[in-house]
């Protein structure tokens, strides 16, 4: 059925200029000149069809690249943050076997004060260690969740654009460009740019003639 539609589908945009062109009267060189006309009449309209859905393709693919980068770049610093893990708990491993070694050493340390800087030294630092590991995993899901907290907001403030200005938006309610709309606000400033342009020759001239 798809093939069926595809044939009618062509066959109509094909041959619905030369149908058209026989059925006008006159002789076959304006027979002709109305089909080439007609046919490139076709063909603008197939281009500007083709362009229009170009055009929503690529605004879409730009909001999402923007939310990508957005998030890569927290994800970015996520994994900088991440790296550093691995290094600081085999920190504190090493210190735990550091303390573990010094008690079997404890015994030969004539002084007491020595003894319990010994004993008391590698586990506060493998604590300290301990305490700097949990802070860079939170800071690593804190970065996740900023990510997808920046996607979602780029997102929902893009559908924000699109439904809540109304009819000037020039979106639609998922945020896409509707490209007819934003040309004709294209035309509407370009015109208030001419007529802000003529007004101000028409001050300056008639502002000189009457000086």
């Amino acid at each position: 059925r798809n093939n069926k539609n595809l044939i009618l589908d062509f066959a109509g945009t094909t041959f619905l200029s030369p149908i058209i062109s026989l059925l006008c009267p006159g002789s076959f060189a304006v027979k002709c000149a109305v089909c080439s006309a007609l046919a490139t009449c076709q063909c603008t309209y197939y281009l500007s069809n083709a362009e229009w859905s170009i055009c929503r393709g690529l605004d879409r693919f730009t909001l999402i690249s923007r939310c990508a980068t957005v998030s890569e770049a927290y994800a970015n610093q996520g994994g900088r943050s991440l790296a550093v893990l691995p290094y600081t708990a085999s920190l504190t491993a090493l210190s735990a076997a550091s303390s573990a070694a010094v008690m079997e050493a404890v015994p030969f340390i004539p002084n007491v004060n020595l003894q319990a800087l010994a004993t008391t030294l590698f586990p506060v630092l493998g604590v300290y260690l301990a305490a700097s590991a949990s802070v860079g995993k939170a800071r690593v899901e804190v970065d996740a969740a900023a990510a997808t907290v920046a996607a979602v907001a780029i997102q929902a403030n893009s559908k924000g654009q699109g439904s809540g200005s109304g009819k000037s938006s020039g979106r639609d309610e998922e945020g896409v460009l509707r490209p007819g709309r934003r040309i004709i606000e294209l035309l509407v400033l370009t015109t208030k740019a001419n007529l802000r342009e003529l007004r101000n020759q028409v001050r300056t001239t008639f502002g000189s003639a009457y000086a």
